[in-house]
């Protein structure tokens, strides 16, 4: 089983099924992949598939698809709240009550914008946020492609002992392996 396979199993829970099949589609039957309308809702189409990557990208559409992910630039959030958005949304399908982060707009309110580096305020927010999460017996990880973008995954630390661990967290482009990182281990 290759490294996309066995953590889609613990990152897409219930839907690992559907994951399972949509993969299927796409890579045996094409045709029937496309009359689902499969190449719309998972942003990748088959005629994608020779340009490397494909079980890369089609895990990061799905997954973003399924509100599993989301896609947020190394240099910050493409709209305000766009985090604490996603972590809603995330917590609601883990059955949780929503929250409104007050202690992100606190810190938001205190923070002198000026005194970070250009990419560093996202860093600073996934690590409040990661400890948040922590007291409620959830892990932020990230899955790490290579590219310049985070995409964050809420699981349990139960389910965090399950991922396995393979390469090492590096935002260095030229140098990443496909891992699964902890907030408290990106840098």
């Amino acid at each position: 089983m290759n490294y996309i396979s066995t953590i889609a199993e613990v990152l897409l829970e219930s839907k690992h099924n559907l994951y399972l099949e949509s993969r299927s589609l796409l890579f045996n039957k094409p045709d029937e992949y496309m009359e689902k309308e499969l190449d719309d809702k998972y942003d990748y189409s088959p005629e994608e598939m020779d340009e490397g990557a494909v079980e890369e990208t089609f895990f990061t559409g799905f997954a973003q698809t399924e509100n599993f992910t989301t896609m947020i630039d190394w240099s910050g959030e493409y709209d305000p709240g766009q985090l604490e958005e996603w972590v809603n949304k995330r917590m609601n399908m883990l059955g949780l009550p929503a929250e409104d982060f007050l202690f992100i707009k606190e810190w938001e309110e205190n923070l002198q914008i000026d005194s970070l580096g250009r990419g560093d305020y996202i860093v600073e927010k996934f690590s409040l946020m990661g400890k948040y999460l922590e007291k409620n017996a959830l892990k932020l990880v990230f899955y790490v492609d290579g590219s310049d973008a985070y995409y964050p995954f809420i699981v349990s630390l139960t389910d965090f002992e399950k991922l396995p661990k393979q390469g090492r967290c590096s935002d260095d482009d030229e140098d990443y392996e496909l891992s699964i990182c902890g907030w408290d281990e990106m840098k």
